[in-house]
């Protein structure tokens, strides 16, 4: 199972954590892909608790 995620700078800041991601299309249709482990779902959620914590925009 993979976890597809749409936006490049939240697969970025997943990747920089160190879980790789597999890209597929191109430009706007670019879907980033992640392994689904409970150890990406927990990184995931820890990432989305700090954004909402201190990020500039809370959408």
């Amino acid at each position: 199972m993979y976890y597809e995620i749409r936006k490049k700078y939240l697969a970025e800041a997943i990747a920089w954590l160190g879980y790789r991601y597999w890209k597929e299309g191109y430009g706007k249709d670019t879907i980033y892909k992640f392994k689904d482990t409970e150890e990406f779902r927990n990184a995931l959620t820890g990432l989305m608790q700090l954004k909402n914590q201190v990020g500039k925009y809370n959408n």
